[in-house]
């Protein structure tokens, strides 16, 4: 393997820190993890300053399109105190031993429900990155099967609007009362703060995005009711009581502080393809969708002369402009047409009998 080839498989991306979602209580061997309802962030740190020492919901943006890729690092393990003795991907188990690892068969028996006989537990983490701190990946650590399974189905169903990149998203801790089952196999109830991923935009707002730039809206398919098999806690911040709160299904109702509307409200204007809660195509959105394929307004209009004889167009005309600059067509027969009829016009050639119809991308 050449050397370049290595380093490509080793390289890791900048990672700033941690984002936990519970504590750590009791002293000495009592220890144990505690689920709290807000994200755990490093006291005097950057989130600290701009969301406040126990936020509960965050502004994010996501540094990979795929769902797979931010939520990473997904196995079944199993731990003794803070080390990591077992893992497993529900296929193959490796044994971590001083004197070299083992690996066996798994010996969780199938189906979504099934308990594992060594007591492993679902590990995974999400990779994000913090508007108005400093640039890089933060890591929150999840744990739980249908916790994990949750933030995937978030995931993917925002993946239907387009890449993860595209759009600002908000993480959130959300109380629920949940069910689960014990060590007995037995149904229990409990309450649990779970984070789950929203979508600071409306309906509207996505479906006039997307059609701007000529791409598919596919949602995946409904989900069925589920139970989860285990608490989630992220030990990962010095022990602090968490609020009581009564237990509903209900996202919390808690407005975000200042700091994250403002990171939000910032982050609505990532793309200026189209204008805040509108979708109707007018002049100014096909002179954007043009510039995207390196036309400047001027050259757009010296097109527009050339197609219709004005640049003053009409509902239709426009309506043939948005389909015309669609992403689905060829970004280069596009860029092609246009200087093609800005060339006629340059040599006073009649290019207004060059119709939408006639504009090949062939």
């Amino acid at each position: 393997m050449s050397i370049m080839r290595t380093l490509e498989q080793r390289m890791r991306p900048p990672r700033i820190g941690t984002i936990g979602l519970g504590i750590v209580v009791g002293t000495g061997t009592q220890q144990r993890p505690s689920e709290v309802d807000y994200f755990v962030v490093p006291p005097d740190g950057p989130i600290a300053r701009v969301y406040g020492d126990k936020p509960k919901r965050l502004a994010v943006r996501f540094p990979w399109p795929e769902p797979t890729q931010v939520l990473h690092s997904i196995a079944y393990t199993l731990r003794a105190g803070r080390s990591v003795v077992r893992r497993c991907d529900g296929e193959r188990s490796t044994e971590i031993q001083r004197g070299g690892d083992v690996v066996s068969k798994c010996e969780r028996p199938a189906g979504p429900y099934a308990q594992c006989p060594a007591k492993c537990r679902a590990t995974a983490r999400l990779s994000v990155i913090v508007p108005k701190t400093p640039f890089g990946i933060w890591e929150i650590g999840l744990g739980g099967t249908q916790r994990i399974a949750t933030v995937l189905g978030d995931l993917t169903f925002c993946r239907g609007t387009g890449p993860l990149t595209q759009f600002p998203f908000e993480l959130e801790r959300v109380e629920v009362q949940e069910q689960y089952y014990d060590a007995q196999g037995q149904v229990r109830s409990r309450k649990g703060y779970p984070m789950r991923v929203r979508s600071p935009f409306t309906l509207e707002e996505v479906v006039a995005l997307q059609e701007a730039r000529g791409l598919p809206i596919a949602l995946p398919a409904a989900e069925e009711d589920v139970l989860d098999d285990e608490p989630e806690a992220s030990a990962t911040a010095p022990a602090i009581v968490a609020s009581d709160r009564s237990a509903t299904a209900a996202p919390s109702s808690e407005p975000m502080p200042p700091a994250a509307d403002e990171a939000t409200a910032a982050a609505r204007h990532f793309d200026a393809a189209v204008p805040p809660k509108s979708a109707t195509w007018d002049i100014s959105m096909c002179q954007r969708a043009a510039a995207r394929l390196g036309a400047t307004d001027v050259d757009y209009r010296r097109y527009l002369l050339g197609v219709y004889g004005t640049d003053e167009l009409t509902d239709a005309q426009i309506l043939e402009q948005r389909d015309f600059l669609k992403d689905g067509y060829p970004a280069k027969g596009q860029a092609a047409v246009i200087r093609e009829v800005i060339a006629k016009v340059a040599k006073k050639v009649d290019a207004v009998a060059v119709t939408p119809r006639q504009q090949s991308l062939a």
